[in-house]
Order: structure tokens, then sequence, then C-alpha cells
């Protein structure tokens, strides 16, 4: 995962750190990460392992698709930590900076597990699916019925309240599905 491959924004950090022979994503702070490498997918799928680390406060990632290039529009699937309990999956429509929560899914992974993670968007359905088990697991499928974004970007996607909340990503696949 080269940061060429990627344009970043947003305040807060990010970094590719070395581990256990893998070059993995980490932010912090506010930060979103399109993958550059195609500016209209419809149909696409982004396959990664993520990870919620922190000490206290607040951590979410996961995924922007069909962003129109920043956070301010386009559909967010992020996973996030639910006290006393397993982390669980929200999906977002964004539009012009609001975030409206369209579904919610439980995952079957605690807070600091690396948790393989797939989201889909194939027309207006829209996929989380978890590597559980030796197999994929549907946490949810919804159809989005408003149709508000048709293509766009793809890309990386974390929030954290604190300087030791942080999102942790590896072996990221994108991938354009006809």
């Amino acid at each position: 995962m080269a940061k060429i491959n990627w344009d970043i924004s947003g305040e807060g950090g990010q970094a590719i750190i070395e581990e256990a022979g893998s070059k993995r994503c980490q932010l912090s702070g506010k930060k979103l990460m399109l993958w550059n490498g195609k500016s209209d997918l419809v149909n696409c799928e982004l396959i990664t392992d993520i990870r919620l680390f922190g000490t206290a406060g607040y951590c979410r990632g996961g995924v922007m698709l069909r962003s129109d290039g920043s956070e301010l529009n386009g559909y967010a699937c992020t996973r996030v930590y639910k006290s006393g309990a397993n982390s669980e999956y929200l999906i977002y429509k964004v539009v012009g900076g609001v975030w409206t929560q369209i579904a919610q899914a439980d995952s079957n992974f605690g807070w600091t597990e690396w948790a393989r993670t797939r989201i889909r968007i194939d027309g207006w359905q829209i996929s989380v699916d978890e590597w559980f088990g030796g197999d994929w697991f549907q946490a949810v499928l919804i159809e989005e019925t408003i149709h508000q974004h048709a293509s766009g970007y793809i890309g990386l996607i974390g929030t954290s309240t604190n300087i030791v909340g942080s999102i942790l990503f590896d072996n990221v696949e994108i991938s354009e599905r006809t």
C-alpha cells in the first residue's frame, strides 16, 4: 500500500507502518484516503483487515464508497466500538457533509481484534461481510432506495476523538465489479 496510490485529506495523522512483515496503514484524527486509481467506480468492493485501537474515546474506521473526492458526499461503512461488547458496522449516506445512518449490524469481533471485512456496492445494494470461521458471513445487506450517488471514488476513512485512538488497515484489496 504505497502512499502514491492514495489522495489523503483531513485533520490528524496517517502513517504506513511495518509490523510482522506487513505494511499497515494507520489513521488517527479525521482522515480520508481515496484510492486515485479510478474516479467513477459504480459497482465495486473493498476487502481489508480493520483493527480499532484506543484507550478511551471514540474510534471508527471503514470504507467510503462512491465519494465525490471528499468526505462530504458518498456512502460510508464504518466499524465502530460498541461499549461493553463487540464492535458493530454502521452504514451512512453522506450528503453535503451530513451523515445519515441507513443500516446497522453487529460484528463478530471485539474492540482490538482484526476483522477481515468485505464491503460491496452493486447497483443500489450495499453489503458488509466478515471472514469468520473460514467463510464469509453477511453482516448486513441493504437496498439504498434514494439513489444519491451513482459513481465516484472508493477509499478508507477513519475517525478518532483522541490522540491515542487509531484505526489500522491491512491487506487492502480494491476491485471493480461488472
